[in-house]
């Protein structure tokens, strides 16, 4: 059988409804853990929860406080704007296939953030140094994201 797009659309629509259900087996393989990598996770461990093996898909539990997303709301709210696409020939353009507003920044923005990014970088083991910046979306009532898959891959090899 082979991936498509109705294919996809087809699970994550299912998925968000709470209706792709794991057997009683494929649950018995994932597990919590708790995870120290840095000096600081050393005092505060990661919690981490396996939602599944492959892909590997990890929920890693009480990462902001209340505060932290204070901060992030805060910095978002004063502008957001409409999300947008980038096009084949590299503009950007808004699309119906991504409804939501969004806004982008640096960790110079507020004096926590690259604490923040610090945690990122401990929890991830990347480096930091060429990843995306802060990024806020808010999808409000009716906002939604489409995944686009322009291949076809083969599920059986």
């Amino acid at each position: 059988s082979y991936w498509t797009q109705e294919k996809e659309e087809l699970i994550i629509s299912r998925a968000c409804r709470g209706l792709v259900l794991k057997s009683s087996k494929e649950l018995s393989n994932l597990h919590c853990r708790m995870l120290s990598r840095s000096p600081f996770t050393k005092i505060a461990p990661l919690k981490i929860e396996e939602a599944n093996l492959d892909p590997i898909i990890l929920i890693f539990h009480d990462i902001l406080s209340e505060d932290e997303m204070e901060i992030f709301k805060s910095l978002a709210n004063s502008d957001l704007h409409r999300a947008e696409v980038l096009t084949t020939d590299s503009t950007h353009e808004v699309s119906k296939k991504r409804v939501a507003k969004l806004k982008f920044f640096n960790d110079y923005k507020h004096k926590r953030l690259p604490a923040l990014t610090r945690r990122v970088a401990d929890m991830s083991g990347l480096n930091m140094d060429t990843a995306e910046t802060w990024q806020v979306q808010n999808y409000g009532i009716g906002g939604h994201y489409q995944p686009v898959s322009s291949t076809l891959i083969n599920l059986e090899n």
